[in-house]
């Protein structure tokens, strides 16, 4: 599995660095420890509420159609970040030390899908080494819109935005993986005990594909994936607290 670090929060911090006034539009869907870091750095949070605390296929239009309002009434840049074609080549860097660290030929390599720059990025300097391996895309499997299914409510943080990212392409993705967020929030808390990896819960729905593609993929096989956040954005809620397996607008 691969671990890479990244800063904090690194647009917020550059925002700091620049002297730039920086906005946010976020949800209290999303944990509360990644909106007060944001708001410790001197970001603007605006909170758009969400149904029961989950993200909803409606969310994510909301909060944009928040932000182009902002634009619209002056002195705002929106980023963007559906549309910034610049993460996947930020990420090709990703992939390039992947290749560098693991020189036989990968597999496969998944992760999960948010603006899917990751997996575009990362997938495709892969493919571009070696062209037999699987680009995974993973989704819960209560809003399987990348599967060809209807979006619909979820606790993982950062993917499943109800609608196909446009920086998505299955030029590069080989193949979709819809899985149950019980099981991503059960390996979570497996992966802090036993590995001592304390991470997201992103990171759980990556690790439960990456261990059903070795299965698939037998002995010998290489899967690659990725530990993403830390799990101390997490520890307001129950994930980290309550063994119980349920979604909870606390645990997100």
């Amino acid at each position: 599995m691969y671990r890479r670090k990244h800063g904090l929060i690194p647009g917020v911090c550059l925002c700091c660095q620049r002297i730039h006034k920086f906005t946010v539009i976020s949800s209290d869907a999303y944990a509360r420890e990644k909106l007060d870091s944001m708001r410790a750095f001197g970001a603007t949070v605006l909170v758009e509420p969400s149904h029961g605390g989950v993200v909803t296929p409606d969310l994510w239009p909301r909060m944009i159609s928040r932000a182009n309002s902002l634009v619209d009434s002056g002195g705002y840049l929106y980023l963007n970040q559906f549309h910034n074609r610049h993460a996947p080549v930020g990420y090709e860097l990703m992939g390039k030390e992947i290749l560098a660290q693991i020189p036989r030929p990968i597999d496969a390599i998944c992760g999960a899908v948010g603006t899917a720059g990751m997996i575009m990025g990362v997938g495709s300097v892969i493919r571009a080494k070696w062209p037999s391996a699987k680009v995974v895309a993973l989704e819960p499997d209560s809003s399987p819109v990348l599967s060809g299914g209807t979006p619909g409510p979820h606790g993982i943080d950062g993917t499943a935005a109800g609608f196909v990212p446009p920086l998505f392409s299955r030029e590069v993705v080989t193949d979709v993986l819809a899985l149950p967020e019980q099981e991503a929030r059960a390996m979570v808390r497996r992966l802090a005990r036993e590995e001592g990896i304390f991470a997201g819960t992103s990171t759980g729905l990556n690790v439960v594909a990456a261990l059903q593609l070795a299965e698939e993929i037998g002995k010998g096989g290489i899967v690659v994936t990725a530990a993403c956040d830390t799990g101390f954005k997490y520890l307001d809620g129950a994930l980290y607290r309550d063994n119980k397996d349920q979604t909870n607008k606390s645990d997100t």
